[in-house]
């Protein structure tokens, strides 16, 4: 299920120059001015906003979130079924998810913060996230916002890698790069995952403040699975200025923070027909970053499995560590034992040198007694070349002889 075909590092880069860590902590980067991002991760869950029933006639209608020109409300009747509605398909999903959200907001220096309080129970759930991106926007330089159905797989990756470079170098002056960034998928956009630039950034405030205006795309219908958020989102984006789309959006690669799981059903493999390599890139795999289950019903159910699948694969990748450790310290083991075997034959082939010399040319006595170096290899192949030597000798003495007396020739030698 989760085993798909592996991707090159380079297909889940971002098109843009990107922020660089600092030296200094190895997780932040430098924005305009020289100063280190502050960056937050905004979250939130429809279960934990949801108030019981008498809490809810007791609370009154007020005020919500005003910023930007967008403003929102809480209590009543009518946007209780709104919030109730998505409270079944995302309830209590933060549960599982915030706790991973908050120990990678602090390994790396970030923000984690859980909007759940702004929930406007007027619209459909996923609305209030304009709401909480709004709130955030003026007290950090960018705003990443991720849904209660998205878990982080790699918590070693910074944010930064996915952030523009900073070139400006007062930070009154304009930025470079998108101040905008999302990812698409085969069905368009998705507003399940995405960064804003935070404080100096009025055309930030201004989409936002547009995309919560855009009532029309409202979908109260509680036998519909939209809350038409995403439908007013790609909208946006199509309908949008071309100069204005290139100067303020960018699109990521969905691999780089918006990875899908497969899930069989027609639709999906109409859309593989159409758009192979865009579906293929999208879909999860073990080192991605983030993990969404869009378009997944059962999301806490898959969760739970996803969760208990990945301690599998780490209890088997621990038990290969340590029988692969096990084999080391065994083949140490046996080269040690095999080289100290080694040591003592090496030393039992060679002569034992005694303190006394011993005379290469042994009397009767010393070689019946079997004494000197004829005990072992050395002296006897020294006591072997020797008597070759003597008998050289004595061949041509005996020679010598033969031909004094004329028993030989001159062309013996």
């Amino acid at each position: 299920m989760w085993r798909v075909a592996p991707r090159r590092p380079s297909d889940c880069a971002v098109p843009w120059a990107t922020a660089e860590p600092a030296a200094s902590s190895g997780v932040t980067a430098s924005g305009a001015g020289g100063h280190k991002l502050r960056i937050a991760l905004v979250s939130m869950s429809t279960g934990r906003a949801q108030l019981e029933p008498q809490q809810q006639k007791q609370q009154p209608r007020q005020a919500g979130v005003t910023a930007g020109g967008a403003t929102g409300s809480s209590g009543g009747d009518a946007g209780g079924a709104a919030v109730n509605f998505r409270a079944a398909e995302f309830s209590d999903l933060l549960e599982l998810t915030g706790p991973v959200f908050a120990q990678y907001a602090a390994l790396h220096g970030y923000t984690y913060a859980d909007a759940s309080g702004l929930m406007d129970a007027s619209r459909p759930a996923s609305w209030s996230k304009i709401l909480a991106v709004l709130s955030a926007l003026d007290a950090y330089d960018w705003v990443m916002w991720v849904d209660a159905d998205v878990l982080v797989t790699n918590t070693s990756l910074p944010l930064e890698r996915l952030l523009p470079a900073a070139t400006a170098a007062d930070a009154s002056q304009q930025p470079s790069g998108p101040d905008f960034i999302l990812t698409v998928d085969a069905a368009g956009v998705n507003a399940g995952v995405w960064l804003m630039r935070g404080r100096g950034c009025a055309w930030c405030r201004a989409f936002l403040a547009r995309w919560w205006s855009m009532s029309e795309f409202i979908r109260n219908d509680v036998t519909s699975g939209k809350s038409g958020d995403n439908d007013a989102l790609i909208h946006m984006i199509a309908t949008m200025d071309p100069d204005e789309l290139a100067a303020h959006v960018g699109f990521a690669p969905q691999c780089a923070c918006n990875s899908y799981l497969w899930r069989s059903t027609p639709r999906t493999w109409g859309r593989w027909l159409a758009r192979p390599y865009m579906m293929l890139g999208g879909l999860w795999q073990p080192g991605d970053f983030l993990l969404h289950l869009a378009g997944i019903n059962a999301k806490k159910a898959y969760l739970k499995r996803f969760f208990r699948e990945q301690q599998q694969r780490k209890e088997e990748q621990l038990l290969q560590q340590q029988r692969a450790a096990a084999l080391l310290s065994q083949s140490q083991s046996q080269s040690q034992s095999q080289s100290q075997s080694q040591s003592q034959s090496q030393s039992q082939s060679q002569p034992q040198f005694q303190s006394q010399p011993q005379p290469l040319v042994l009397g009767g006595q010393a070689l019946a007694a079997g004494d000197g170096p004829l005990k072992n290899n050395t002296g006897q192949q020294l006591w072997n070349a020797r008597r070759l030597q003597e008998g050289r000798r004595y061949l041509r003495a005996a020679r010598g002889r033969r031909w004094v007396w004329g028993w030989g020739s001159p062309h013996i030698r």
